[in-house]
């Protein structure tokens, strides 16, 4: 579990960051509960047709981390 962790979306194929990490709004942190940390997406706020992935962000002790290619790929159809 870290204290800071954020998610961003990215176009699989192109590589376009659909929706960018918010660590200023914190619209995209993680949450934490006894079982872990999650998030809630809503699959409808991104275009149709297109394959995306999730990163992640982790600031811990003065740096940042970015893990890609995490997740598995999804699919808005």
């Amino acid at each position: 579990v870290y204290h800071e962790m954020y998610y961003r979306v990215r176009d699989f194929l192109t590589g376009d960051i659909i929706i960018p990490f918010d660590t200023v709004l914190k619209s995209t942190r993680l949450s934490t509960d006894s079982n872990g940390m999650y998030f809630e997406f809503f699959m409808s706020s991104l275009p149709r047709g297109r394959t995306y992935i999730f990163d992640f962000l982790v600031k811990k002790n003065g740096f940042d981390t970015i893990i890609t290619d995490a997740a598995s790929k999804f699919r808005v159809e």
